[in-house]
């Protein structure tokens, strides 16, 4: 309740003019509560300070919060549990990817440019915004190859999530290719809706179907996949025990078209 008290009052209405050198920090809970109740409060006040929220203390298996949920409030800085590598941490470095791992972002234009129509009145809760009409994305998942060397007969499906603001998240399936592993073909197409693609990540799951085992994935930003037929690696993990146990990476193709 203290933080939640503190939180408002950096971010509510009657907020103080914000110090640029002192960042303001809330843990998860405290900044869901108050961007709930002052949704589009925290954009302007985000502009003259920096703001960083970190996990809750009820996360006591080190799970992370989806950064997402913060970013498109204005938060620049999501502190993450980097020992847990799940969804929010695999985002969070997607993010940083379009940028070369530099460690900067550029915000969404709604957030900075005050010529933009929704400029302090974004509400990334709306499910319909202003001015910006709704993107149309297709998406086809045409074929891999060499996706499970371990077990060339195994069936795969792909999974499609659609990670952004609450009303852009979704998720699709292919069909089961089955007793191929190596070089499986869906030719699945999905058609789905995004209001705010700037925050939107495309994320890809290989999961063999007799074990619903992940067997690889990745995660990228919508912005940056190419607009022409791709060819997109995605992440395996390969286990050796020689000795002591060891990990390396391995890629493998994903090909899709939008």
């Amino acid at each position: 309740a203290q933080a939640a008290a503190k939180a408002r009052a950096a971010v509510g209405p009657n907020a103080t003019t914000p110090l640029a050198h002192q960042v303001t920090s809330m843990k998860e809970t405290s900044a869901k509560q108050v961007f709930r109740r002052f949704p589009t409060a925290n954009v302007p006040c985000s502009e003259k300070q920096l703001q960083r929220v970190y996990p809750g203390g009820m996360r006591i298996d080190s799970s992370n919060p989806n950064p997402i949920s913060f970013w498109c409030f204005g938060s620049q800085m999501v502190a993450l549990n980097y020992q847990t590598e799940d969804v929010s941490l695999i985002i969070n470095q997607a993010l940083f990817e379009s940028t070369g791992n530099c460690g900067y972002v550029l915000k969404p234009e709604v957030m900075w440019n005050k010529l933009h129509p929704l400029h302090s009145r974004f509400n990334p809760l709306d499910k319909d915004f202003d001015n910006i009409p709704a993107a149309i994305v297709s998406l086809q998942i045409i074929s891999g190859q060499f996706l499970c060397l371990s077990n060339p007969t195994a069936g795969l499906m792909v999974e499609l999530e659609v990670q952004g603001l609450p009303h852009d998240c979704a998720k699709f399936k292919t069909p089961i290719s089955n007793r191929n592993s190596l070089n499986p073909i869906w030719y699945e197409t999905f058609r789905f809706q995004l209001h705010f693609s700037e925050l939107a990540f495309l994320r890809f799951t290989v999961i063999e179907v007799s074990s619903y085992h992940t067997v690889a994935q990745r995660t990228i930003l919508l912005s940056e996949l190419r607009k022409e037929l791709p060819t997109l690696f995605i992440c395996t993990r390969i286990e050796y025990e020689i000795g002591e146990s060891s990990s390396g990476g391995n890629n493998s193709g994903l090909a899709g078209s939008h």
